[in-house]
């Protein structure tokens, strides 16, 4: 939609029928918070205004009617298997019976839930700096209370554009982090993120899909391999050697292959990937996501490895320095 803006003309009893129902099903201080007069938009997604939340239905059907406008009415608003519609017609009407300000109550209780939302918030966001987030120390996320834990998760869930979790799985990869030791990879579903951690590092990430298929270089200076970005930088005497790439039968940029060995220094032996990948601290399931430079069939490069000895570019000479830059929020390997 080519706007910026979006003004909708929700009132307090919608706001009042939207708590009850959240309330309900169990929801959380957020959920609670109901409709925001204002949500801001970012990041691809239209801003909300919403007016008229202080305002109740039989005063905008009593001004509306005053100067002769109509409106459309959806028919569906009276069917009562909808819960919404029953929580309308059934519920607010009893409760106002036995409290008459029961929906004013209600919105209010909402802002008062926003108001407890922004200062999880806050307080959230002093965690997060204190863990040295977006990748959290492991240790410093431990000390704090198990409410605090889960509350900076869904803070930066949140801040990356993930849908909540619900309080079980949330809860249950707080419960796997404490018990494991942090030599074991972790790697723990939140809806469609995972919460990860290895050794003194937590983060989270998006659900990876499997890698993309290998693509041809073809000079370019950076290529885009699934959601990531592999820059190649021109250099001198650091990196690939520029003249191994342009001068090679076949250059691909691809995922690992079975087997994949190689040798980092010209004095060493090739090592097995699942080695090198120990020693830089690059978790089990990262392996397959590492982007791999291919020449002529052999390894030359690999994220977060380093470059083939085979294919290091000459003192003096003209050189390719590969640059890896995930597209996520994974953390990018050590070099």
């Amino acid at each position: 939609m080519d706007c910026d803006w979006l003004a909708f003309g929700h009132h307090e009893d919608d706001q009042a029928e939207t708590l009850l129902f959240r309330l309900l099903r169990g929801t959380g201080v957020r959920g609670a918070a109901a409709m925001r007069a204002v949500e801001p938009g970012g990041a691809g997604r239209v801003g909300r205004l919403r007016p008229l939340l202080g305002v109740r239905r039989a005063q905008l059907l009593e001004w509306a009617g005053a100067h002769g406008l109509g409106w459309v009415e959806d028919e569906s608003n009276a069917e009562l298997r909808f819960t919404r519609n029953a929580l309308r017609h059934r519920l607010l009407p009893v409760a106002e019976g036995l409290f008459p300000a029961a929906v004013p109550n209600l919105a209010r209780a909402a802002a008062h839930f926003a108001e407890a939302d922004a200062l999880l918030g806050e307080l959230a966001a002093i965690d997060a700096a204190a863990c040295g987030a977006p990748v959290l120390c492991r240790a410093d996320l431990l000390a704090l209370t198990p409410a605090r834990q889960a509350n900076l998760l869904r803070w930066l869930l949140l801040g990356s554009g993930a849908p909540l979790p619900g309080a079980a799985p949330l809860g249950e990869a707080l419960r796997q982090l404490r018990a494991c030791e942090p030599a074991h990879p972790l790697r723990l579903p939140l809806g469609a993120w995972v919460c990860c951690a290895y050794r003194d590092r937590v983060w989270l990430e998006p659900a990876q899909p499997p890698a993309p298929q290998a693509l041809h270089w073809q000079g370019e200076a950076a290529m885009h391999w699934g959601g990531d970005e592999v820059r190649l930088v021109a250099s001198i005497g650091a990196g690939l050697g520029r003249g191994c790439l342009e001068d090679a039968g076949e250059v691909l940029l691809g995922p690992r292959r079975e087997g994949l060995r190689m040798r980092l220094h010209p004095a060493r032996p090739r090592r097995e990937l699942r080695k090198l990948c120990q020693e830089a601290a690059i978790p089990a399931w990262l392996r397959d996501r590492l982007p791999v430079l291919w020449v002529d069939g052999e390894p030359a490069w690999v994220g977060g490895i380093g470059v083939a000895a085979e294919f290091a570019c000459a003192p003096g000479a003209a050189g390719l320095v590969p640059e890896w830059r995930p597209g996520g929020v994974t953390p990018a390997p050590p070099p």
